[in-house]
């Protein structure tokens, strides 16, 4: 058996920042990746969850920071208060549907602020700070609606293939500095993003998922391995997680 690729697996040592860590899949690749031995800070606008989110790590330097990213002109002062980091995973977003005819501009604006602008400046500042180390890692959250279609989804669609618009030239300028940048395209998986507690949300789209419907732990688990050393040859690459739907 080949071990080789074991020990890169691990992110011993390692300090990832996670935004949008308070809940569903933020919280979920916090919480594995701090299970596999890396120093976690949490960023997220929610005091009370960030803190349960911190009370559920084991032991460790771990810190929460509690921080709106669409307060664009506060975003340089909040990536001042980080460490360097090994891997920095915008896990925070949005999923405000409406249909085309009835699609107000502040909610293209919410989309696009939320999805886009947040993830895009956060890497900006990081890099202009000097916060990643040599081989750091960027872990963007897209979605299979970049690259499908369903009706009311027009906003938070473009938003999704703008942000993988953004990550392949963004790409090349971080290889400058030995920094790789990938997406997860996830389908629906059990999360508050959707807005829904109960079953009948995901009842409607359970048969169109060949492998059933995702948990935030599935998607996590790639995130933690885009962050890890295993992924080191991987830049300018989307991860499609949808159970087989893009295939029905």
């Amino acid at each position: 058996m080949n071990n080789r690729l074991l020990p890169k697996q691990s992110l011993a040592g390692k300090v990832i920042a996670v935004t949008g860590a308070s809940s569903g899949i933020g919280a979920e690749t916090a919480r594995l990746a701090a299970a596999m031995g890396a120093t976690i800070i949490g960023i997220a606008r929610d005091a009370g969850r960030l803190d349960a989110l911190h009370q559920s790590l084991p032991p460790g330097e771990h810190r929460m920071l509690i921080a709106d990213l669409t307060d664009f002109a506060g975003l340089a002062g909040l990536v001042r208060e980080l460490p360097k980091l090994d891997a920095l995973v915008c896990a925070a977003g949005v999923s405000l549907l409406a249909p085309l005819r009835l699609l107000p501009e502040s909610l293209i604006d919410k989309n696009l602020d939320i999805n886009v602008k947040s993830p895009v400046m956060t890497v900006q500042q990081c890099l202009k700070q000097g916060r990643f180390n040599e081989e750091a890692s960027v872990v963007l959250f897209s979605s299979i609606a970049a690259h499908t279609g369903t009706e009311g989804t027009c906003a938070y669609s473009m938003s999704k293939a703008a942000l993988e618009g953004f990550m392949r030239p963004a790409a090349m300028e971080l290889a400058r500095k030995s920094v790789r940048i990938n997406s997860i395209a996830a389908a629906i998986v059990r999360t508050p993003i959707f807005g829904q507690n109960d079953d009948s949300f995901f009842d409607q789209y359970r048969e169109r998922y060949p492998l059933g419907l995702g948990e935030p732990v599935d998607v996590a688990a790639a995130a933690v391995f885009l962050a890890s050393e295993a992924s080191r040859y991987m830049t300018g690459s989307t991860i499609v997680m949808d159970g087989g739907s893009t295939w029905v």
